[in-house]
């Protein structure tokens, strides 16, 4: 297949639906093809294991035959292997992270890159673990730069009480954590210990129960970011904190080496309490940073959906 133009072309994102909601950079995607010409549908597999998966089939298929769309772009490991047991439609297949850092699941993976007609990695580090005769492109998920932009702290905090979202005490230094405290891979015991070892003027946020707007609002409300995870394809979090220019501490994974690329106030640690806690103190130094022009127009969500559309072309 050859894509000479965006205009009615019809793509058919495939990705777990067992959780509240699609991810959000995985809408953002949709969003940005969307506004460029390209019509995107989503079909969400409903159920966990095999079975579970293979429970999808009917509907998978029944989508497929109702729509005539021209390839199927299926996010995560699991996701890519089950949008192959149709064969009618090429699948491109993007790896996220845990799909391939989880033993478990890299076999699966494994498999669905070898079906794929095209497969993406978000990480350079990730290309590692498909095997050489696979052929990836990296291309990291983008972040909406429009959106996540830096603003005033105390504005921010203004907005979060009218709203009854949060509600600050000036005599405290909030940090706000990466995910929620029930994922394991995020490593939150590590983050709540070494925010506790600091004492009882710091209090750590989970990221729950927020809007997209809302979450721009608290990482400027706050005084830093953390990430504690044991591992990552290439975190969202850390990219929109550094396009609102907010000091961050962050654990070695991913390729947060290559985003936070050496900008002041923003901390790469060890996994260790004393050694985070340590970190933190440096960061809370730091009122800003200068993250968004060290970031320049890497992972603009524009460019990079503009290299998907590139691939696009080219299955």
């Amino acid at each position: 297949m050859r894509i000479h133009s965006n205009q009615n072309l019809k793509v058919l994102f495939v990705c777990s639906g067992n959780h509240d909601r699609v991810p959000a950079f995985i809408i953002e995607q949709k969003e940005e093809l969307e506004k460029k010409g390209i019509r995107v549908d989503i079909f969400q597999i409903k159920g966990r294991g095999v079975l579970g998966y293979l429970k999808n089939y009917t509907g998978l298929r029944k989508i497929i035959r109702e729509n005539a769309y021209d390839l199927i772009h299926a996010h995560f490991g699991l996701s890519g292997l089950f949008a192959n047991l149709q064969r009618k439609l090429p699948v491109v297949t993007t790896f996220h992270g845990c799909d391939l850092n989880n033993k478990r699941h890299r076999r699966f993976s494994k498999y669905a890159a070898k079906l794929s007609k095209k497969v993406i990695v978000v990480s350079n580090h990730m290309t590692s673990l498909l095997s050489g005769n696979v052929e990836k492109e990296v291309i990291p998920c983008g972040v909406d730069m429009s959106l996540f932009v830096p603003m005033d702290k105390e504005k921010a905090r203004e907005e979060l009480m009218k709203s009854q979202k949060m509600v600050f005490d000036n005599s405290k230094k909030y940090i706000l954590f990466s995910s929620t405290f029930d994922r394991d891979v995020k490593n939150p015991q590590l983050a709540m210990k070494a925010v506790a070892f600091l004492g009882e003027e710091y209090e750590l946020i989970e990221l729950k129960n927020f809007s997209r707007n809302d979450v721009v609002l608290v990482m400027n409300a706050v005084d830093a970011v953390l990430m504690t995870s044991k591992t990552e394809g290439s975190p969202q979090f850390i990219k929109e904190a550094m396009a609102c220019n907010r000091p961050i501490v962050t654990t070695n994974v991913g390729d947060v080496e290559e985003i936070i690329n050496g900008t002041n106030g923003c901390f790469i640690t060890a996994p260790a309490v004393e050694t985070v806690a340590g970190d933190l103190k440096k960061t809370l130094q730091y009122k800003s940073t200068t993250g968004r022009e060290a970031m320049g127009q890497r992972y603009d969500n524009e460019a990079l959906v503009s290299r998907i559309i590139q691939l696009y072309s080219n299955l």
